[in-house]
């Protein structure tokens, strides 16, 4: 829009076409004009900017020279109305226009490198051709691979030759990988797949050391492993390659003790139930059978074989532990009796009683402890008593008892006639003067003296100094009577003698009395079946020093 005004038009006229901003000669004279609106000033330049009518104070309109659009660097294009970037020269005089110009010259500072020029392995890693993927041919080994030496920057990256040793023909990355050191196929590795990766491995289970430092061997070497992770390099049954057993050990490496113990000790033969435990007065746990298959008994107390008897058809422990002792030896085991054997008959009988003040209990079941068949269950009735019949003689006769109210109990012959039971919150209370945590996994044995000390010991008979059933050290709890209650806790089940001992002399024979100064009329030791889901309950009198044995 050229303005009417003929010298300016003219001076427009001329401007027009041009590729730089054109002096406003009309500027001085713009601002001298009166205006009224923007169009009156535009002088339809676009390189010298947009004129504007501006107002003064004194109410006259000005025309205001307008502001070059283009940036310094760039040039205007008064024909196309547009800044240009200022690439229409070749910088570096080679006949090729700069990439930024939207050339192919990656360099236009340096006439040596555009496309076309030959690319060379330089250590500047120079980009002659201006192509990224040539990075010379330096192949000084002939063996088709370029030296790896050769790069070329792009993006900010070094791309280069493959060859990761151009002195020797067999390094490249078709070469086989050979053990020898060296990285043959130019991936990084040395001898990978080819050499044996070997730890030390001194108790040679196969696993090597977890501590000890693999190195790499083009054989194999004795005393070392082909794999790690052994936490126990001195003992050969201690490797990721084993499960874990009872004995307090990692024996599988991973960091874990014992994990899953308990289903190990449970796989034996015959067990129901079985704990991995560490039993008091013995080095490590152990595997403990706590339940037996309903026929079956664990009279070696070996985790190894479990419950390796079966009571009804064994004759060597045909009805319990031991069997009849050798009086069979001649029959047979039916139904956990001896036979052939003539009919006979056994009789258990007395009365069921609270401890706490011999009161009589009615409704007490009383059932012998093992049974080939449905088990005889009798009830005591008001007075307390109760009567057991068989139509055998077994070896040996244990009682289970137990009422509403009461703690289950298993009881010997030595116990029959009386059998006393305790509420369920006087065991609480003992159980609560523990000195040690309380493992009901594990059997209960409570000893009532009035003067007497009391040990666990195996029911060996003729050798005093029986070795110890592992539990718990026993504590005292006194009672309201004066008689004082030994318990001890954390018991292995299975036999044992429960034996008194003169006070201040233990480990002693003794002799036992109901009273003090009676005659020796009270059981000096008892043999009991100690269960994890009954206790074992005895009563010792006035104990004192009579003989050694027994």
């Amino acid at each position: 829009m050229c303005r009417v005004i003929a010298w300016v038009a003219l001076a427009s006229i001329l401007a027009c076409g041009v590729s730089s901003a054109p002096e406003d000669a009309s500027a001085e004279a713009d601002a001298r004009l009166g205006c009224g609106s923007h169009v009156e000033c535009d002088d339809e330049v676009f390189c010298n900017g947009v004129e504007r009518c501006e107002m003064g104070e004194d109410g006259v309109g000005r025309c205001q020279v307008g502001v070059p659009p283009c940036a310094a660097g760039t040039s205007c294009d008064e024909r196309r109305a547009r800044c240009e970037l200022g690439c229409d020269t070749d910088a570096d005089g080679d006949g090729y226009v700069a990439v930024a110009c939207g050339g192919d010259d990656c360099d236009d500072d340096d006439p040596a490198i555009h496309p076309g020029a030959t690319e060379v392995c330089d250590p500047d890693h120079v980009d002659e051709d201006c192509d990224p993927t040539t990075v010379g041919d330096r192949d000084a080994d002939g063996d088709g691979w370029i030296d790896a030496a050769c790069c070329n920057w792009h993006l900010g990256l070094l791309r280069c030759g493959e060859d990761c040793d151009d002195t020797a023909a067999n390094v490249n990355p078709a070469a086989p990988e050979v053990c020898d050191g060296v990285d043959n196929d130019c991936d990084g590795r040395i001898d990978e797949g080819v050499a044996y990766t070997l730890w030390p491995d001194a108790d040679r289970d196969s696993f090597g050391d977890e501590t000890g430092a693999p190195f790499q061997s083009c054989q194999f070497m004795p005393g070392h492993a082909l794999v790690g992770g052994d936490c126990d390099d001195t003992t050969a049954s201690i490797n990721p390659g084993m499960h874990d057993v009872c004995n307090g050990l990692d024996d599988d490496c991973d960091g874990r003790v014992d994990e899953g113990a308990d289903d190990f000790c449970r796989a034996a033969l015959g067990v129901e139930e079985a704990i991995c435990v560490h039993l008091g007065g013995e080095p490590a746990p152990r595997c403990v059978v706590t339940r037996c298959a309903p026929t079956r008994i664990d009279c070696n107390h070996d985790p190894s074989d479990g419950c390796e008897a079966d009571f009804c058809d064994d004759l060597e422990h045909c009805g319990d532990c031991g069997g009849y002792g050798g009086a069979c030896s001649f029959g047979y085991c039916a139904a956990g009796r001896c036979a052939p054997t003539a009919p006979s008959l056994d009789l258990a009988a007395g009365t069921v009683r609270r401890d706490l003040d011999l009161a009589p209990i009615e409704g007490a079941r009383v059932a012998r402890l093992r049974e080939c068949g449905a088990p005889t269950v009798v009830t005591s009735a008001a007075s307390g008593e109760y009567s057991l019949v068989w139509d055998f003689n077994p070896p040996r006769v244990r009682m289970r008892t137990e009422a509403e109210g009461y703690v289950p109990q298993v009881d010997g012959p030595q116990s029959w006639g009386d059998i006393r039971l305790l509420t369920t919150d006087e065991l609480e209370a003992a159980l609560a003067a523990s000195p040690v945590p309380v493992d009901r996994r594990l059997g209960i044995v409570v000893a009532d003296v009035l003067e007497a000390a009391v040990d666990l010991a195996a029911p060996i008979f003729g050798t005093f100094r029986a070795p110890e059933i592992p539990s718990s050290p026993p504590y005292a709890v006194a009672l309201p009577d004066g008689r004082t209650r030994i318990v001890f806790v954390n018991v292995r089940p299975g036999v044992a003698r429960v034996r008194a001992n003169r006070v201040g002399d233990a480990r002693r024979a003794v002799y036992c009395a109901e009273q003090a100064g009676g005659p020796n009329d009270a059981p000096t030791y008892y043999d009991a079946v100690v269960t994890v889901d009954a206790i074992v309950h005895v009563r010792f009198g006035v104990c004192g020093v009579l003989l050694v044995g027994g």
